[in-house]
């Protein structure tokens, strides 16, 4: 070659004579190299099949020895029942019953248990259904009928002889001393059988398959979905079972796409002795094969990286000293490549004394470690000083597991940095054990701080978000809480003075102020009903029920209001009924009405429960503003509204749809929308049909508002609310004490003990009315009536008010509901 580069005088002869050489050194490379990593995977290829192959037949021979012993425990229970035919001992129910028990033990996943007389007619069975059944005809008593009187266990395919689901019947002839054809005895198996009698028959995973068939490619157990493929025959669709039975071999290696999802596998069938069944054991090619195909990349990494190294060689020692400069190049060449490469490119060696080294790393090594590759060949100690003293440990525990094992080294780790600075890191790298006894590793570190301040930024955003929906249902809460309290105590108020003699005139400024609190109760259990879907607290009574009284019953109550607005209402007739909860479907319907005539200029709107297959759509169809598709999921979010940005309360609070959809998601029913804009929107709720006709119930008992003869102790620290009980309840013929707190309401319970209490949830000092009912029981017994009242609406407070199990009514609460309340407690004694 140095004579070549002496006699090229030109440059371009000294190149075309240069890359010629090397050319011819790759190409051998090429040949030595590469046909030995492709021996050396071909060769890896046959032993991961072999390897395989042998891991199967284990699983058989181990399967093939259960099925054989279990058929050989039938085979010895039927030949003991057959013996004790003969001898006359299973004539009776009784005794067959008898006898069967004794031996019921040792096979417990059997079906039915029968004997049948030389005629085909079942005499003795554990399933009275079958008694006097005629099997003549069956095959299993056919085959032993016609089988020259030779004792031998039949399996049958598995088909429905029997009442009931298909199963397989083992039969065994009953034959005298004299070879005379006595008749049968025969048990039953269904798809359960096989599985419960053989434990796992290959390793739990995803890829693996096993299957249990007959001589006529029946199916009698496969692992996955064992109940599907019961009885189904394979014959048509498995190739592999065709080739097996062609074969005329007892065991056979397969590889061929699968009968059941086409994708190739790795199959091994075998015959169970001579009893006529076999079991297919299975993989799939592609978990058989992946750790070879993760050896063939690293084997393609390996010769690529040999190419290049034998190419870099060879135009080394092709130029020698008259080719430095070209050699500096093809260095500077390479470090270019790598810093390409994002992170540092390295070779990390573990010695066997221990220490660790850098024999080569990339320049990107100086911005990450704070040190040049010189500094780490030999010893790794000032690049790795630098690692987080935290993670130091962690990181060292890997890299040595990794070098034990020879398994790919992944981390995430920290570096601290002399000036205090913190940069976080992720390194990758796979190892190779060394001729002495060195391990090396080949990958790349690269600074992943900018990612893991997102992701922290990421998680202080949902903290932040999260923290801000707590605070929004505090506030609900406790502003929804105050503003109760003084109406609550209004509606008291009101309510003593319409049992008053009143003029004209001051019937309707009272009339006026009742309509005023019946508005402002009803926006504020409106944010009650939104804050119990969030509590998680409803819980749906589903029962079957009548559509139409419903559909009436939401048109009486929003027609005058519809009309006022010179909208057409209409409703059409249904004699549909529905399984769900009568209340919440009452309440979806009632806010999607509410909605439809607030958002409704002109034209009107319709409500219908039609049958849609095997489902129920209760529709609310209107001809208003319409809604853009950006804002159609928006329209379900709390106190979001359209239309309305001066937040006009005639048009509610924006709650009715988020409160619909709550309650749709509370039953699992499907509530969706579809609109045009300026031309309107129908919401529809799907609803399953009830499967039976609803029971007729009873209407609910009326209460007159009759004198009740009651002592009534109330606890409230809000003085309005003490009053107007106070006078309420004098009107209603109840003899009235109010506390404040639970010490006095004790005090007062010790003079006079109450018939019944109705107490504030919230009081004083943070103590609640829970607290204040249990220490009244304590006193006077558990058996003291009690009502709770509470403004709260907070989550917690409605799901520890609901577990209470006391009676729980939502300030402000009306005179007719605080009466009827008071009378069921009282009822109750």
């Amino acid at each position: 070659m140095i004579h070549i580069l002496h006699k090229a005088s030109r440059p371009a002869d000294i190149r075309r004579h240069l890359f010629r050489d090397v050319g011819i050194i790759a190409v051998a490379a090429l040949l030595i190299v590469g046909s030995t990593l492709v021996w050396v995977a071909d060769d890896e290829y046959r032993q991961t099949q072999e390897s395989e192959y042998r891991l199967l037949e284990a699983h058989a021979r181990n399967a093939d020895t259960q099925i054989a012993d279990t058929l050989d425990s039938i085979n010895h229970l039927l030949g003991h029942l057959a013996q004790e035919r003969l001898r006359n001992r299973l004539q009776s129910g009784n005794a067959f019953a008898v006898e069967l028990g004794r031996h019921w033990k040792d096979i417990p996943e059997t079906g039915t248990i029968f004997v049948a007389d030389a005629a085909g007619r079942i005499q003795s069975t554990t399933d009275a259904v079958l008694s006097g059944w005629d099997v003549s005809r069956a095959p299993f008593f056919t085959v032993q009928r016609d089988q020259a009187r030779k004792t031998r266990l039949f399996v049958s395919r598995p088909y429905k002889y029997f009442p009931g689901a298909a199963t397989v019947v083992f039969s065994l002839p009953v034959v005298d001393a004299k070879h005379k054809f006595a008749g049968i005895v025969g048990l039953t198996a269904g798809f359960a059988f096989f599985p419960r009698i053989l434990q796992t028959i290959n390793p739990d995973d995803s890829a693996s398959m096993s299957v249990i068939f007959n001589h006529d490619g029946d199916l009698l157990y496969r692992r996955s979905e064992p109940e599907k493929y019961f009885g189904t025959n394979i014959v048509t669709v498995s190739t592999v079972f065709r080739e097996h039975l062609s074969s005329g071999g007892s065991v056979t290696r397969h590889i061929a796409p699968s009968a059941f999802d086409g994708k190739p596998r790795l199959f091994l069938v075998r015959d169970v002795g001579d009893s006529g069944l076999g079991l297919i054991l299975s993989r799939r090619m592609s978990e058989v094969l992946a750790v070879w195909k993760r050896n063939v990349a690293i084997y393609a990494l390996i010769f690529l990286f040999s190419l290049v190294v034998v190419i870099s060689l060879a135009i080394a020692a092709a130029r020698r000293k008259q080719s430095e400069d070209a050699q500096i190049e093809s260095l500077n060449r390479l470090k270019k490549i790598a810093g390409q490469v994002p992170g540092v490119v390295f070779q990390f060696r573990l010695h066997p004394d221990g220490h660790f080294s850098i024999p080569f790393a990339s320049e990107a090594i100086q911005e990450i470690f704070q040190v040049s590759p010189q500094q780490v060949r030999e010893d790794a100690s000032k690049a790795i000083s630098i690692i987080h003293p935290d993670d130091y440990p962690a990181v060292i525990a890997h890299i040595r597991q990794s070098a034990k094992e020879l398994s790919p080294w992944q981390q995430e780790f920290r570096v601290k940095f002399a000036d205090g600075t913190v940069h976080w890191m992720f390194g990758n790298a796979l190892p190779q054990q060394e001729a002495d006894g060195c391990v090396l590793w080949h990958g790349f570190i690269t600074n992943i701080s900018e990612r893991k301040r997102m992701e922290g930024d990421l998680v202080a955003a949902k903290r932040q978000a999260e923290s801000a929906n707590l605070a929004k249902s505090r506030f609900l809460a406790a502003a929804s809480h105050d503003l109760r309290q003084p109406i609550h105590a209004q509606g008291l108020f009101l309510g003593v003075l319409a049992r008053t003699e009143l003029n004209a005139y001051q019937r309707e400024v009272l009339a006026n102020a009742t309509a005023a609190s019946r508005s402002s109760v009803e926006m504020l259990n409106t944010l009650l009903d939104f804050s119990r879907i969030e509590a998680g607290v409803i819980k749906p009574k589903v029962q079957a029920f009548y559509m139409q009284p419903l559909l009436n019953k939401i048109e009486r109550e929003f027609e005058q209001q519809a009309d006022a607005k010179g909208l057409a209402y209409r409703s059409r007739e249904t004699a549909i009924a529905v399984q769900s909860d009568p209340m919440l479907v009452e309440l979806i319907l009632r806010n999607l009405v509410s909605n439809a005539i607030r958002y409704t200029v002109r034209g009107g709107l319709l409500v219908t429960c039609r049958k849609r297959g095997e489902h129920a759509v209760l529709e609310v169809w209107d001809t208003g503003i319409g809604i853009t598709p950006e804002h159609q999921r928006e329209v379900f979010q709390e106190f979001h509204q359209l239309g309305n940005p001066e937040r006009d309360r005639q048009k509610g609070l924006g709650l009715g749809l988020a409160i619909a959809e709550g309650l749709a998601r509370t039953l699992v029913h499907e509530l969706t929308l579809v609109s045009t804009p300026q031309r309107g929107s129908v919401f529809r709720l799907t609803l399953p049909i009830a499967s039976e006709a609803p029971v007729a119930t009873s209407g609910t008992t009326q209460h007159k508002n009759q004198k009740l003869n009651a002592r009534v102790l109330v606890i409230d620290d809000d003085e309005a609310v003490r009053s107007g009980m106070r006078h309420l309840l004098r009107n209603w013929g109840c003899e009235c004490e109010t506390a404040e707190s639970i010490e006095e309401a004790l005090a007062l319970a010790r003079i006079h003990a109450p018939d019944v209490v109705i107490s504030d949830y919230r009081l004083r000092e943070q103590r609640t009315g829970l607290e204040a009912i249990a220490a009244l029981r304590g006193l006077l017994g558990n058996a003291l009536p009690a009502l709770l009242l509470t403004g709260d609406t907070a989550p917690d407070t409605l799901r520890e008010a609901q577990t209470s199990g006391i009676a729980l009514l939502h300030k402000p609460v009306s005179p007719g509901k605080l009466y009827r309340g008071l009378v069921a407690a009282i009822e109750t004694k």
